[in-house]
């Protein structure tokens, strides 16, 4: 919903005059770099609109030229920044990317997805950018942060999606072995399936697991297409896809699916 120059993005606000983005319960500025700011900027001032890759890299390098994989950064920067509100931006592979004011074209209802706390989604944002550094410690303050969001509103089912995450990163990265924190991530996961309102984060979660932990891309892969049924644009689902066809062999298949998630 826009206002003048101010228009909402599920839980954020963006700001085209004061070229700011923040939370929108607490008003607290969420962290984006300027190139990523103009093209997020120039995707809200299209809502619905396909804008091409180029059009795109010109909003946000207008002096520079640069390549696609640039965008695919910035994107992914942006996506990071917008945490559990990343789904208003689509992915339309080999052409661009769209803003839709509802997450998947589809209307959004308030549901345990998200939490009327501001307390526990503030937790939740500081717990995706830390999970988003690399390192050890980067994790544990994401599971940290995550707990924290979950301890404010047990109810908060991507909070619990990312607690499963992070386990599953912890044993992936050889920070913990597989066995002592599968059964974990799996309890997580399944916690936030039963809240409902983030099916296709919970089968991301749990399809990342099967394949990187469990080793089984087969089973994974039947995991992650239910979750793309769910939501089609998912970006982590569809990077987990591009991974689990890697696993098996699939290196065009792999490529396609890295390439829509980006």
């Amino acid at each position: 919903m826009r206002q003048g120059s101010v228009i909402r993005i599920g839980d954020c606000r963006l700001d085209g005059d004061l070229r700011r983005l923040t939370l929108d319960a607490s008003g607290e500025p969420v962290p984006l770099g300027s190139r990523a700011f103009s093209v997020l900027l120039h995707l809200t001032e299209r809502p619905g609109v396909l804008v091409g890759k180029a059009e795109l890299m010109q909003a946000g390098w207008p002096d520079v030229t640069v390549e696609e994989n640039s965008l695919a950064q910035c994107i992914s920067s942006i996506r990071k920044a917008l945490g559990p509100s990343a789904g208003h931006i689509v992915t339309e592979a080999g052409r661009g990317y769209r803003f839709v004011a509802a997450e998947g074209g589809a209307s959004v209802a308030k549901s345990n997805r998200t939490t009327a706390s501001p307390a526990a989604y503030q937790a939740y944002v500081s717990g995706w950018y830390a999970q988003s550094r690399p390192g050890r410690e980067s994790l544990q303050r994401a599971m940290e942060c995550y707990s924290k969001a979950i301890a404010i509103d047990p109810e908060f089912a991507l909070a619990h999606v990312g607690v499963a995450d992070c386990f599953s990163l912890l044993a992936v990265f050889g920070y913990a072995r597989a066995r002592a924190v599968t059964e974990q991530a799996r309890a997580a996961i399944q916690r936030a399936l039963d809240l409902g309102g983030a099916e296709a984060e919970a089968l991301g979660a749990l399809g990342h697991l099967e394949a990187m932990l469990e080793l089984k891309p087969a089973v994974a892969e039947a995991t992650l297409r239910r979750a793309l049924e769910i939501n089609p644009d998912s970006p982590l689902v569809l990077f987990n896809m591009g991974l689990v066809n890697q696993m098996q062999g699939r290196m065009d298949e792999a490529a396609i699916y890295v390439s829509r998630a980006q």
